[in-house]
């Protein structure tokens, strides 16, 4: 008798039962009147899945603060404990890197085709106003559920994350007056421009931001001496936790110089 039957084992396991159904037959005639064992070999045949081919795309993330205006890129070390989370498999990926010279990127190679949810962990007191995927011009927004990030073969897909501050900006502080001699060097002049500002939060907190002026022989030359000019700063970034106001501000500050 020969009985063949295909079947796969539920886990991983090096031993396991088989039982055979035996259905009545005149084979039973054979055996009527007799004692003793029935010998049953059981012959196993492993057959090997076919291997799963799997395809690998990448992505590049790049973080933002207010909107996605390139003044507003922020590091991405900002924010912690990022991942992509494959929607069918549940496997998250997590690996990449900030290039030093745009440290406000993060590139991941090497990622299974397939749709993504984005995780990642923000500063106290912020909050995600959106995230955009898609290349420049072609953005569309994100969602968990409708409309994930999508990885496709031997592409790199696009994502723009804008987070915003609990807190806004309310104020920033005029400076004051730089009272400088009329024979000064144009490179005296500029180290004895002001290198921070002050600016307010809508708590009437106070914070410090950097400032850098854009000072050119030509103009340097044409100023008035003596006399009074007045120079704008170049524009300067917020602190992390700080949002522009709503219209929002032009973050640069004012100065009057006094050639004496």
């Amino acid at each position: 008798m020969n009985f063949e039957s295909t079947f796969k084992p539920e886990n991983k396991v090096e031993k396991f039962k088989v039982f055979v159904d035996w259905p009545h037959s005149d084979n039973d005639i054979a055996f009527q009147g007799k004692t003793g064992n029935i010998k049953l070999e059981v012959v196993a045949t492993q057959v090997d899945p076919e291997p799963e081919v799997v395809d690998f795309g990448s992505a590049q993330m790049t973080l933002y603060k207010d909107s996605t205006s390139s003044q507003n890129t922020i590091d991405f070390v900002n924010i912690t404990n990022f991942k992509l989370k494959n929607k069918k498999t549940g496997k998250e990926y997590a690996v990449g890197t900030s290039p030093s010279n745009r440290k406000y990127t993060f590139e991941m190679k090497d990622i299974p085709v397939g749709e993504y949810t984005i995780h990642f962990d923000m500063p106290s007191g912020m909050s995600v106003k959106e995230i955009q995927l898609g290349g420049a011009y072609k953005e569309i927004n994100y969602d968990a559920t409708s409309n994930p990030l999508v990885i496709t073969k031997d592409k790199k897909e696009y994502a723009k994350i804008v987070l915003k501050s609990e807190l806004t900006l309310k104020e920033i502080k005029p400076l004051n007056d730089l009272k400088v001699p009329s024979n000064i060097t144009i490179d005296d002049f500029k180290a004895a421009l002001p290198k921070q500002a002050i600016i307010v939060d809508s708590t009437n907190k106070e914070h410090q931001v950097d400032i850098n002026w854009d000072i050119r022989p030509f103009n340097f030359e044409n100023y008035k001496k003596p006399g009074t000019t007045t120079l704008y700063s170049e524009f300067f970034k917020l602190p992390v936790n700080v949002s522009n106001s709503e219209p929002s501000q032009r973050l640069e500050v004012k100065l009057k110089v006094v050639f004496e």
